[in-house]
């Protein structure tokens, strides 16, 4: 009896070993994953910051992999150009073309500025070509309205609607476009004027009006909007959907919880979709390149006469566009500062440094001429009582260098005309102040 109660009790510890060798097992499987995923999220933690070039939040993280997802499923369209300041174009309605990642988009279409709405903030749209933008985008016509007071004690805010090469009448078609969106601005500065005595020059002589945008991008529009699609543009175009999507994959798998909390899930999202985001451009770079060279290719020889009356003309559009800015301004009791911009193409205005005089492009009389006339124009509005300034001669008193190429400008160049246009922006605003005190002591009657 006491044999069969011993070799029962043997049989039950012999079928329970294997359970106990399976648990112990797991446990220690379960400790060794426990172990790596921890050691995992260590070295994330430390490789984050080298890698992303960010420290690890995840309130910042989540918020910009939001952000980027609603860009993505919102973005529609596909650049046809990319300029020198990293701007990515596609077709535009009513403007010929626009950025494709800059400003706001409404079911793709690109509706210029997005200025805040809280009151304490003083917004400024900015009109303009490259020149304006870039004083924009680096921060110095902010920093210098900001910190020199043009603004009163309100926060200032720059609202970039200039866009690579855009001339008149191209900035007040965005003035135009923006307000009729519903866009608020406190003051509108409009920094152009070279854009069209050269572009409106180039485009005369390529057969196309100078009311017109730029030759060029209107070659590659036409590409984009007549021309069949080549098996090679379809090919790219199928590639950068795929693209696309897969940033999307992966962001949104990073988003899921509980990988939204992990720093190695968000530092392995990072590197998926910053190296879709790189194939992409490197893509668009080979398709603009494309439409550039078939544009070139197609483009009318750009060796039409010129009749002497191009340059009157060309200042004329650009004075009429200016009034008309102006006009629009004050109805909305705006208040409009418009300026002539510096550049090389007028070196007299400024003691050249062998750097600078490196950059003097090769003289071309009937551009000159053009933008001689938009100067004067530019003080025929000024006499009319318009707030129009011309400062082509803005670094006369600069020794150093400004300029890094023909027109663009360096960090001083920039610092230095972003002051001097806070300087008349200031005076501007309080004698359109004054006159709105004025207005309203009129409507009081007696």
């Amino acid at each position: 009896m006491r044999g069969g109660s011993a070799g029962a009790r043997d049989e039950t510890t012999m079928s329970a070993r294997p359970g106990g060798r399976w648990r112990r097992h797991a446990g220690r499987t379960l400790l060794a994953v426990g172990a790596l995923l921890v050691s995992a999220e260590l070295l994330a933690l430390l490789l984050f910051a080298p890698v992303t070039g960010r420290s690890f939040a995840y309130g910042p993280l989540r918020d910009a992999r939001c952000a980027r997802l609603r860009d993505l499923a919102r973005k529609q369209g596909k650049p046809v150009r990319r300029g020198a300041g990293g701007m990515g174009f596609s077709v535009h309605p009513f403007l010929g073309y626009a950025p494709t990642r800059e400003g706001v988009e409404d079911r793709g279409l690109w509706l210029p500025g997005a200025p805040p709405e809280d009151d304490d903030t003083f917004t400024v749209g900015v009109l303009g070509g490259s020149v304006a933008y870039r004083l924009c985008r680096s921060g110095a016509l902010e920093r210098a309205l900001d910190d020199g007071g043009a603004c009163g004690n309100r926060r200032v805010a720059v609202v970039p609607l200039a866009v690579e090469g855009y001339r008149q009448p191209q900035q007040l078609h965005a003035l135009i476009l923006a307000l009729l969106a519903g866009r608020r601005f406190d003051a509108v500065v409009s920094l152009d004027g070279l854009n069209e005595a050269s572009l409106g020059m180039a485009n005369l002589r390529h057969g196309v009006h100078p009311l017109l945008p730029d030759h060029r991008m209107l070659a590659r529009l036409r590409d984009v909007g007549q021309r069949a699609l080549s098996r090679e543009t379809l090919r790219i175009l199928h590639r950068l959907q795929s693209l696309g999507r897969r940033e999307r994959r992966v962001l949104s798998l990073a988003e899921t919880a509980p990988l939204r909390y992990s720093v190695a899930a968000n530092l392995a999202g990072h590197l998926l979709a910053a190296s879709a985001r790189r194939q992409a451009a490197a893509l668009e770079h080979v398709w603009a390149e494309r439409l550039a060279r078939e544009a070139e290719e197609d483009a009318t020889p750009g060796d039409r006469p010129v009749d002497g009356e191009a340059a009157a003309r060309l200042a004329e559009v650009w004075a009429a566009a200016v009034r008309f800015a102006a006009a629009i301004c004050r109805e909305q009791r705006i208040p409009y500062l418009a300026f002539v911009q510096p550049s090389l193409y007028v070196p007299a205005a400024k003691p050249l440094t062998p750097a600078e005089q490196r950059l003097v492009p090769e003289e071309d009389p009937a551009v000159l001429e053009a933008l001689r006339r938009i100067r004067i124009a530019a003080d025929a509005c000024r006499a009319a009582g318009l707030s129009v300034h011309d400062l082509t001669d803005v670094f006369a008193d600069t020794e150093a260098t400004v300029y890094v190429d023909f027109c663009h400008l360096n960090e001083r160049g920039e610092t230095i005309l972003a002051r001097r246009i806070a300087d008349l922006h200031r005076g501007a605003l309080r004698r359109t102040i004054q006159r709105a005190g004025m207005d309203s002591r009129e409507g009081e009657g007696p």
